[in-house]
């Protein structure tokens, strides 16, 4: 069946990959209904390292494909989405010249097993990962990512590792996202320009359950009170595409498709360390080690001058949302800190909060978690004559190509004689963007003394929604000057996002909108104002403010390790 207004594409996941293929779908005249059981992003999406990288240690186990595919949307990325995807220099520190080329080599050489055997604690030589960075380099295309080099430390290196266990850093580029969160939301934002200008129907059902009969999906609010429609809406679609990433087998059974296991998701948990010592000792580099394990572990700068350090890979298969960073795991991250940069005294009052996320990585035979492909895949079944797509696998760095390969395979389901994609579509908020860091600053300044708001508040804003800051001071010139309580946030600035970014709940707001969540101190009455602009909205009832603060509050601790303050405005 050729997909129609009456007969639309449905995406079952609003996460980084359900919102990249709803793009590439309308990109191509193919009306769209995303339905996603929690807010968008709010799965594996959020809980990433927020790295847009090319995969380094792929080349280990010789996925050249990936790895060759990861760099190329890297630079895309950082082209099409630069107010998102930032150059980050990483140092790589190494303790010895030639240990693990033996381990390597079987690893390269698909020998898994003999891989093992050889397993040093020392990790990977110095030999060794300028080898890898030297094929890394040759696979660049993207000036903006320089060169790796090797330094000696105490050559005027710029960071003071633990000398008494590592003798260099090899230091090479990759990019940071910050806010994947609002990097999907950009994505949702430009589905929805795109069904305006290509005159098809695009829909996103956020906190709704979807129940199958037949060939047609019943959807229903979550709670009835999220939702100002009191009906169910049903569609018949002319096929699905499950995008819930590591809960994908539980939606298929969820409609009544069973099947052997696609995905075996690994748990990833990280932390972010507010330490003063600790942060001035990266800068605004990051650090990618080794633990004995032979895991990564990051270390990378964060907002507010925190740092998130990262990631535990442990195999999960309860359901993706009941991942919570362990008290084991945030040890073991805060010790790898404390190892490399022993110089610096670190505790667990340290941390400030924590999150965790469950990877929709291809179920494999038991054996080590970081040998399971980072690659994507799919897979296509039908029912009684509806087509049914999962999605396996992906990273936030593929997620645009990812969308594209989708496409293609439906090439002749969708009826397409000539397939468009996105691969020079700038994604909103990136329009007009100024080419420098310089010349970012000097129309901050300039915004600032145009609209005559403080330049903190076009600097905060912008980190949220880059060039689009334009739009919003247009529309809202006049109610600039009132401040979200302790944010540089105004209350209109909160508004207009409650009424163009799918915003149902203070969480939404909290977590994936404003990204309060990662600011270092967050007070209850910083809630209650959140909370009072959703009433305003018409998105919640004045009397359920005090209960609605609350839940928000013990969400933000059982879930993150986050402690709200109970600090009040005075004025």
């Amino acid at each position: 069946m050729k997909p129609t207004n009456e007969h639309p594409v449905l995406i079952l996941g609003a996460g980084i990959n359900g919102a990249a293929v709803a793009r590439e779908l309308l990109l191509n005249e193919v009306p769209v209904v995303v339905v996603d059981l929690d807010d968008m992003a709010s799965g594996a999406t959020a809980r990433s390292s927020r790295l847009i990288h090319g995969g380094l240690r792929y080349l280990e186990y010789a996925d050249f494909r990936l790895v060759r595919e990861s760099l190329h949307e890297r630079t895309r990325l950082h082209q099409l989405a630069p107010q998102f995807v930032k150059p980050l220099q990483l140092y790589i520190p190494v303790t010895s010249r030639l240990s693990g080329i033996l381990q390597s080599t079987f690893r390269f050489l698909g020998l898994a097993s003999f891989a093992e055997k050889f397993a040093t604690s020392k990790g990977r030589g110095k030999w060794l990962v300028q080898v890898g960075l030297w094929l890394y380099d040759r696979m660049v295309t993207d000036s903006a990512f320089s060169n790796s080099r090797t330094i000696a430390l105490g050559n005027n290196a710029s960071l003071q590792v633990n000398s008494s266990k590592y003798r260099w850093l090899c230091s090479y580029w990759d990019a940071q996202i910050l806010y994947p969160e609002r990097f999907v939301v950009s994505m949702f934002h430009d589905a929805r320009q795109l069904a305006k200008e290509k005159k098809v129907s695009f829909q996103l059902f956020t906190y709704h359950n979807i129940n199958r009969k037949d060939n047609s999906f019943e959807l229903s609010p979550v709670n009835q009170q999220l939702s100002k429609k009191n009906e169910h809406e049903t569609i018949t679609p002319a096929l699905v595409i499950n995008a819930s990433g590591a809960w994908g087998d539980m939606t298929l059974e969820g409609i009544d498709i069973s099947h052997a296991p696609l995905l075996g998701g690994t748990k990833g948990s990280h932390c972010i360390i507010s330490h003063e010592g600790l942060r001035k000792e990266i800068g605004d580099a990051g650090i990618y080690a080794e633990a004995p394990d032979g895991r990564p572990v990051f270390l990378l700068p964060f907002a507010g001058k925190t740092v998130l350090v990262g990631t535990t890979d442990i195999p999960f298969s309860d359901r993706p949302e009941k991942a919570i960073a362990t008290e084991e795991e945030l040890l073991y991250l805060l010790k790898h800190a404390q190892n490399l940069f022993p110089q610096v005294n670190l505790s667990r009052d340290d941390i400030i909060m924590h999150y965790s996320g469950v990877r929709p990585l291809p179920a494999a035979p038991k054996g080590k978690t970081a040998a399971i492909s980072r690659g994507h895949s799919i897979n296509m079944v039908e029912i009684k004559g509806l087509p049914v797509m999962t999605l396996i696998g992906g990273k936030l760095t593929t997620c645009r190509i990812f969308a594209e390969d989708v496409v293609q395979s439906l090439k002749e389901k969708l009826d397409l004689t000539e397939i468009n994609n996105s691969q020079n579509r700038p994604f909103p908020g990136a329009n007009n963007y100024p080419s420098t860091l310089k010349a970012i600053e000097e129309e901050w300044k300039q915004l600032s003394q145009n609209y005559q708001i403080d330049i903190h508040s076009i600097a905060a804003m912008w980190e949220l929604c880059g060039t689009d800051v334009r739009i919003y001071l247009q529309e809202n010139y006049a109610m600039l000057n009132v401040m979200i309580f302790e944010t540089a946030l105004p209350r209109s600035f909160v508004f207009w996002m409650i009424e163009r970014e799918w915003v149902t709940t203070l969480d939404d707001l909290v977590e994936r909108r404003l990204m309060l969540l990662f600011q270092n101190r967050l007070a209850r009455q910083t809630l209650i104002e959140l909370a009072e602009s959703l009433v305003d909205a018409g998105k919640l009832k004045a009397k359920d403010i005090p209960e609605t603060v609350q839940k928000t509050i013990d969400n933000l601790f059982k879930t993150y390790g986050k402690i709200t303050t109970e600090l009040r405005n005075m004025s």
